[in-house]
């Protein structure tokens, strides 16, 4: 053990995966004092099995991209956090088999992408694919006279969350 400070001591836990059943198995741990005129303290630490992830999606796009995790194992808890390379983002448990995070807005790379429920234990997900960002610089519209034309302006159209802006426009007569 090591001491933090005046109330905390620090320490290291062995894995003990095998006798969990792919849940969570709770065992006592004692806290020993220097000397003998101190008392014992008796406490709980909970393992947990590693959250399993089997896919994220999409694995592409830009900042603001909403990105789904699947899996198993993703625990009630408020810490979920998804970390996009260095950049960390909050996360939202769905249920044990989901959480859903916004990839933050990083430069044009693959960066890889885990989830944590403690800031200290990660697990890989995958990577995510950012793209440069797309605008329309002009539009040439042929076709018969009065035709309207609908026209999507923005980014990353096929991904919720993202701001969608549409316009119609009607060729001059």
């Amino acid at each position: 053990a090591e001491v933090v400070d005046d109330s905390s001591i620090k320490c290291n836990s062995t894995p003990s995966f095998e006798s969990i059943s792919r849940s969570s198995l709770t065992v006592p741990f004692y806290v020993a004092p220097a000397s003998v005129n101190e008392i014992s303290t008796t406490m709980s630490f909970t393992y947990h099995y590693p959250e399993e992830i089997n896919s994220i999606f999409p694995r592409a796009g830009f900042g603001g991209t909403l990105v789904t995790i699947s899996g198993s194992g993703f625990l009630v808890s408020r810490g979920y956090r998804c970390r996009f390379g260095e950049m960390m983002t909050n996360a939202i448990r769905i249920s044990e088999n989901k959480i859903m995070c916004i990839a933050p807005s990083l430069k044009p790379s693959a960066v890889p992408v885990s989830i944590t429920n403690n800031e200290v234990d990660f697990v890989e997900a995958g990577s995510f694919l950012y793209f440069h960002e797309l605008s329309i610089v002009s539009a040439f519209l042929q076709g018969p006279p009065r035709t309207t034309v609908k026209v999507q302006l923005g980014h990353n159209i096929e991904s919720l969350g993202n701001e969608r802006k549409e316009k119609n426009i009607a060729p001059p007569s």
